[in-house]
């Protein structure tokens, strides 16, 4: 069904509203890359395929620390802990980044935030 969906959005033309709409929906189904996710950006939410490591991620990157950190918080996983000690280094509270990254089985990085962010994206991204 989506093979049609797909040869359909080719062959007519459509508002790019409307075409990003219908898009998200394809993407849901596939893999997301790194730079999926960069575009995925410019949406006014996280798609909704996400876990909530990377929708903590997605958060971070758009400004909003409260609504990732609290994202990051519903989630006991090894993935949302690593995101977990990001936001605390990025805030600026090393000693509970350090705990979070020890909950995650991580080293504190010695790395800029933005490699950071990137390193954590990419991994979550690739399982």
């Amino acid at each position: 069904m989506l093979g049609l969906l797909q040869q359909r959005l080719e062959a007519v033309p459509l508002q790019s509203v409307l075409r990003s709409a219908i898009l998200v929906v394809v993407d849901m189904n596939r893999d997301m890359t790194f730079d999926d996710f960069r575009e995925s950006l410019q949406r006014d939410g996280p798609p909704r395929a996400l876990d909530r490591a990377l929708t903590a991620l997605w958060w971070d990157a758009k400004g909003d620390w409260k609504t990732a950190h609290e994202s990051a918080q519903q989630d006991d996983s090894p993935r949302a802990a690593w995101v977990h000690a990001y936001l605390h280094r990025k805030e600026g509270d090393s000693s509970n980044a350090a705990y979070w990254y020890g909950r995650a089985g991580k080293n504190p990085p010695q790395s800029s935030l933005e490699h950071e962010w990137r390193e954590i994206t990419k991994a979550l991204l690739a399982g």
